[in-house]
C-alpha cells in the first residue's frame, strides 16, 4: 500500500570516516523537528527524519529505531 504523506521523509547521509554528533539539530521552514542529544550519524551511515517514523520503519525493512527518527511536523514541498 502507498504512504502518502505519512511515508515523507528526509534522510542524512555521513560520507565522511567518522561518526558525526547531530545533537540538537534542527530542521526548518517547511518541516519543524529537532535532533535528540545522544544521535549519531556512524561513518558511511545514515539517519532518517519521517513524518510518521513508525510507518516507515514498518515499511522498509532496513529502517529502525537506531537510524529512524521522528515525527516532525509540517509538510515538504514535494517541488
Amino acid at each position: 500500500p502507498k504512504l502518502g504523506d505519512t511515508g515523507e521523509y528526509v534522510e542524512l547521509f555521513n560520507r565522511g570516516g567518522t561518526g558525526v554528533d547531530v545533537s540538537g539539530w534542527r530542521l526548518g521552514d517547511g518541516i519543524q523537528f529537532t535532533i535528540p542529544e545522544g544521535t549519531t550519524i556512524p561513518a558511511n551511515g545514515y539517519l532518517v527524519i519521517g513524518r510518521e517514523a513508525a510507518a516507515l520503519i514498518a515499511r522498509y525493512p532496513q529502517l529502525n529505531s537506531g537510524n529512524t527518527l521522528g515525527n516532525y511536523s509540517g509538510r515538504l514541498s514535494n517541488s
